[in-house]
């Protein structure tokens, strides 16, 4: 029985630890961009329906993170720039692009906290 909690242990030590490096250990080498270097490369604003009331982007697809699974299919190219509402959604949202094969050249997260180039979209004008 001691082998067995054990080895219990040992796997739900490494599931927490897998679960904490996937939402909250930040993706490398992709930058937080304005709005207005987004150029010429599809934006996916993957907040919440409920959080894009403050500015809506007529550019961008709006698929939340919770509809990536089914709707990831209609994000037409291999990169894209994206748009979250939290580190958390950001994190998230590029691992599974990244499984996916979809390249996330930049993001810009709507409460800018980390991110270095201020990319308040509460204050820009849309």
């Amino acid at each position: 029985m001691t082998v067995f909690a054990a080895a219990a242990a040992i796997a739900l030590i490494l599931y927490l630890t897998r679960e904490w490096y996937r939402r909250y250990i930040p993706v490398r080498n992709i930058p937080c961009l304005p709005i207005q270097r987004m150029e010429g490369i599809p934006i996916v604003d993957v907040r919440d329906y409920n959080n894009r009331q403050v500015i809506t982007l007529e550019r961008s697809m709006n698929i939340p993170y919770s509809y990536l699974q089914k709707a990831f299919n209609d994000i037409n190219g291999q990169e894209i720039y994206l748009i979250a509402a939290t580190k958390l959604e950001r994190n998230m949202s590029i691992r599974f692009f990244k499984r996916k094969g979809i390249l996330v050249k930049g993001y810009a997260l709507s409460d800018h906290r980390g991110c270095k180039e201020k990319s308040r979209l509460n204050t820009m004008q849309m």
